[in-house]
């Protein structure tokens, strides 16, 4: 299990996340939802040991370390690829695994999000969407544990949301945790199992994501 306990972080006067807790189970889909600002991508980057909570903790199954990091995949926001690479180079670069195995896990993944026929082209001639697709496939090189993306769809046309959210439903049957950022909660109904929405850093929903739809119908009527 991916535990946050109390995770508070402040820049300047300003709490940016206020006491958040959350717990990401194997197997499980979680949305983390809220506005610009709200805390989200705070929370993903201390989750991901990518960035140290003011105080509160991470627990990462009984795991320490490189292996805690390792256990973990992370999709950030940001593009965070070489764009004078092509997509397979930059497989390889963030790939952990032996030379062999790591050919085999490039073109698994190259495959799973379609990537396999434009496996040859720059980053930097690419669209934003299959950018998009390709920071999913960086993260996803180490076979993590934990998957957690920042605003994952952002670009991305309306064929590759479906094909990634197939993808991240076959990897939590798989027993991966999945935890999503994104402000289209509705794309994510039927997905997700387990829901938590921040505002202001402060934790306003924490449940099953069954309940926050039903609460957000009745607040449309």
């Amino acid at each position: 299990m991916l535990v946050g306990r109390e995770l508070t972080k402040t820049y300047g006067s300003q709490f940016a996340l206020h006491q958040a807790s959350i717990e990401l189970n194997p197997s499980s889909i979680t949305m983390l939802l809220g506005r610009n600002g709200s805390g989200k991508s705070t929370l993903l980057n201390i989750l991901a040991l990518a960035q140290a909570p003011d105080s509160g903790s991470v627990e990462v199954d009984e795991l320490s370390g490189r292996a805690a990091r390792a256990a973990i995949g992370f999709v950030p926001q940001e593009i965070a690829l070489f764009e004078d690479l092509s997509i397979e180079e930059n497989l390889r670069c963030w790939c952990p695994l032996p030379a062999k195995a790591a050919r085999e896990r490039v073109d698994e993944v190259l495959e799973r999000l379609d990537l396999t026929d434009i496996r040859r082209k720059l980053l930097r001639n690419l669209s934003g969407g299959q950018k998009r697709r390709v920071n999913l496939a960086v993260a996803l090189m180490g076979q993590p544990r934990y998957l957690l993306l920042d605003e994952p769809l952002a670009g991305v046309d309306e064929d590759n949301e479906q094909r990634i959210l197939e993808l991240l439903a076959d990897y939590a049957r798989q027993g991966v945790g999945v935890l999503i950022s994104s402000h289209q909660p509705r794309v994510l109904r039927g997905l997700a199992d387990q829901a938590l929405v921040l505002e202001r850093g402060e934790t306003i929903f924490s449940g099953q994501a069954a309940d926050y739809f039903d609460s957000l119908m009745e607040r449309e009527l």
